[in-house]
């Protein structure tokens, strides 16, 4: 909602909620300038991150505004033109299940004891325990402290193209990018025509599994389709205020001296 640029040995001032936009705009410029660099470097992975990761940050833009005027928005859906074109560039360019990871240690650990993930939450077609979110969780769980997370994918960039068509109306298109990410862990593909579950719901499903552990996907998701949390206390912001997300923190606020009013 706010941020400020800042460390305890040099405080700065606050972006304000109302400029937090342009972290976006300075992102994507950077974005650029990286994708330039790794080029003339021939340092693939990270033209990949670059690109994809643009893609990220202008669905993200507005996905921040969408939220940022409160409540559960009656169109949900998010489409940019700039979003998708790099989400179709990074496509084409990466492997099919490429992914750009943030790893923790040179080398991790195995945790014996957990080699059943115990997930139940299952596929609405196959009926089967979800294998996206399966290999995720177990990973995460094999890995302990050191478990690697993804920062961008190919799975985000097709749910990116997915998204905009179904909000354009090209239900196809949808469906298309949909099954691109059913394929990658075998499952049956989906027909609007033939199985029960929406576009919309499957949207949904299918982002909850491919994204799991990735930061505000799910969070941002839970707000704008306005699916509540069990955990979730009724007076809570979180449920009274669709959209709330993370203050300054309590630490800068009493080290930086233009919250606490001693500049």
């Amino acid at each position: 909602e706010d941020f400020a640029l800042s460390d305890k040995r040099e405080a700065a001032q606050p972006i304000g909620p109302a400029n937090m936009h342009t972290l976006y705009d300075q992102a994507i410029a950077l974005f650029a300038e990286a994708e330039s660099i790794a080029s003339a470097a021939g340092n693939t992975n990270v033209r990949l991150a670059a690109i994809a990761l643009t893609a990220r940050a202008h669905y993200a833009k507005a996905l921040w505004q969408m939220l940022n005027a409160g409540g559960t928005p009656a169109q949900p859906l998010i489409s940019v033109a700039t979003a998708d074109a790099a989400a179709s560039q990074l496509i084409a360019l990466a492997p099919a299940d490429w992914r750009y990871e943030v790893s923790f240690s040179p080398t991790s650990p195995y945790n014996p004891a957990c080699t059943d993930d115990g997930i139940l939450y299952q596929d609405p077609i196959d009926g089967i325990p979800d294998p996206a979110l399966k290999r995720i969780v177990y990973d995460f769980i094999e890995d302990i402290q050191y478990s690697s997370q993804t920062v961008i994918g190919v799975r985000e960039m097709r749910l990116i193209l997915a998204e905009s068509a179904l909000q354009q109306g090209d239900t196809d298109g949808f469906v298309t990018q949909i099954n691109e990410v059913r394929a990658l862990e075998g499952l049956t593909d989906y027909d609007p025509d033939v199985h029960a579950i929406t576009p919309r719901d499957m949207l949904i499903h299918t982002r909850l599994v491919n994204l799991f552990l990735q930061p505000m996907r799910r969070l941002a998701d839970m707000y704008r389709f306005g699916i509540p949390s069990p955990t979730w206390v009724e007076s809570s912001e979180a449920a009274t205020q669709p959209g709330t997300v993370f203050p300054i923190s309590d630490e800068e606020r009493l080290a930086n001296c233009y919250f606490n009013g001693t500049c």
